[in-house]
């Protein structure tokens, strides 16, 4: 269970103006990204999720404010009805393991904002459990190698070993867009996600984030506890 808390805490890790580049401040960043997400009210695209020793998972993902959010591990146009997916209205999460037909259902309400419900843009209450860091303060952008474009590089360290990852790295494109977030756990295992060709301010269909698993999956509530380690 600890490999899907952390899995599915980097996926809700998603969480401008010139002017804030030329600043090349760790609270200029934060406004970028915080600016683009209030400029951009819906988003879809793609993207790989890569954990260490483990290889790549590819699929795509939506959002739509204020809270709607939905990723699938299957190619976009693809039939998709019980391909893995998750899928938040911002109250609850939803997700499906079709290798293990569990269902897992969760009430966001009471967990702590690190543990789950950061909900991909929630970078305010995600600075209340980490220390931010402007990794790259110079007066260039930097370039992931697995990634086409400079970014801006955002470093966050936990305050304390409660807080899932020990370690997680922004990628911010001038736009303020978290194009990449790398996450390492204390316990050393690294993911990255990677995400692209993403289309903004589209119609997106609020029946895209319908929840349907098949009727014999094991049904799980409220895994994640308030409050306790990863």
């Amino acid at each position: 269970m600890k490999t899907i808390q952390s899995f599915i805490l980097l996926l809700f890790l998603l969480a401008g103006s010139q002017n804030l580049f030329s600043q090349k401040t760790t609270t200029d960043v934060i406004k970028l990204i915080n600016t683009f997400f209030e400029n951009n009210k819906t988003l879809k695209g793609d993207f790989e999720l890569y954990e260490k020793g483990k290889g790549v998972q590819r699929g795509y993902f939506m959002f739509k404010e204020p809270h709607f959010f939905k990723m699938v591990f299957a190619s976009r146009g693809r039939k998709e009805k019980y391909k893995k997916r998750i899928i938040s209205d911002g109250k609850t999460l939803w997700v499906y393991l079709p290798r293990k037909n569990i269902v897992i259902d969760q009430d966001l309400k009471n967990l702590t904002p690190i543990g789950i419900s950061t909900q991909m843009l929630g970078i305010r209450r995600l600075l209340q459990f980490y220390t931010p860091k402007f990794h790259n303060n110079n007066s260039d952008l930097t370039k992931s190698s697995d990634l086409s474009m400079k970014t801006y590089i955002l470093e966050l360290n936990a305050k304390d070993k409660r807080n899932g990852f020990q370690k997680i790295l922004f990628y911010v494109d001038k736009d303020g867009f978290i194009v990449k977030s790398h996450a390492t756990t204390f316990s050393g295992k690294a993911f990255s996600l990677i995400r692209k060709n993403v289309k903004r301010k589209i119609e997106i269909d609020s029946k895209e984030f319908r929840r349907e698993a098949p009727k014999d999956a094991v049904m799980i509530k409220n895994p994640f506890v308030s409050g306790r380690g990863y």
